[in-house]
């Protein structure tokens, strides 16, 4: 019988690898059984357990994983167990925070050490998270920053009116930044990284930037394709910089 792991290494080859979000799924999963060794030791009460710790969203999103592979599971005999999860209700999430809000967060970033520059450049870009924590010197280019790889499996630009060095020791949890950080600025601890994009979104349509601008900044998708993507591309680049410089400028920082 073949031990947990090495059905995991089969999954990710016959399945994972040719997902988009397959590296992801399989974090979950090796999250979920990191101390289980054995098919045998997986139990309705154990996932459960285990699932505890996750909420809303992305409690969905383990449950997704879960039941992905315990369907490739059963097909190829390595268990017979069918584990059944309660979806959890998704609350939608529309919190904006205000300008002041977001100046505290920007001037209490240094005190973040060698997360002060990913903070910074959170606010001063609008991009999502992930992104933003893989940005590297190397990407950057007169003052305009290609991010290789995007969630919608593109390329993408953005500018950069201020640049903020980014630099990593990995001693300290993106969690735990985030709480220390909304703290010092004396933001809810409710509230999301994801918000600061939303309020960036908000304040620059509600400060006269043309939506179909501030949609590519944020490289939304939306309904455009094939001829009229690559043209809205190509046209927009100096509006889109034009409304980086006006965040800023909003921002005063």
């Amino acid at each position: 019988m073949a031990t947990l792991k090495q059905a995991l290494i089969e999954y990710t080859e016959d399945r994972l690898e040719n997902l988009k979000y397959g590296e992801e799924r399989l974090r979950q999963l090796q999250r979920v059984f990191a101390s289980l060794e054995e098919f045998e030791q997986i139990t309705q009460k154990e996932l459960t357990l285990v699932l505890r710790q996750w909420k809303g969203a992305t409690y969905n999103r383990y449950v997704a994983a879960l039941t992905h592979f315990f369907r490739w599971a059963r097909l190829h005999e390595y268990t017979d167990l069918r584990p059944e999860f309660m979806r959890k209700r998704e609350v939608s999430r529309d919190d904006v925070l205000t300008l002041d809000q977001l100046g505290a967060l920007y001037a209490t970033a240094e005190y973040r050490g060698d997360w002060a520059g990913f903070c910074r450049q959170l606010i001063l870009t609008g991009q999502r998270v992930g992104e933003v924590s893989g940005m590297l010197e190397d990407h950057i280019d007169d003052e305009v920053w290609r991010i290789p790889e995007t969630k919608n499996g593109t390329q993408h630009l953005v500018h950069l009116v201020r640049q903020e060095p980014i630099t990593w020791t990995g001693k300290t949890t993106f969690a735990d930044m985030k709480r220390r950080w909304f703290q010092d600025a004396g933001i809810p601890l409710n509230n999301r990284l994801h918000d600061i994009r939303r309020s960036f979104a908000t304040h620059m349509v509600e400060g006269g930037a043309d939506p179909m601008v501030v949609d590519r900044i944020l490289n939304h998708c939306g309904g455009a394709k094939g001829v009229a993507r690559v043209y809205n591309r190509a046209t927009m680049l100096e509006a889109r910089r034009d409304v980086m410089q006006l965040w800023f400028e909003t921002l005063g920082v």
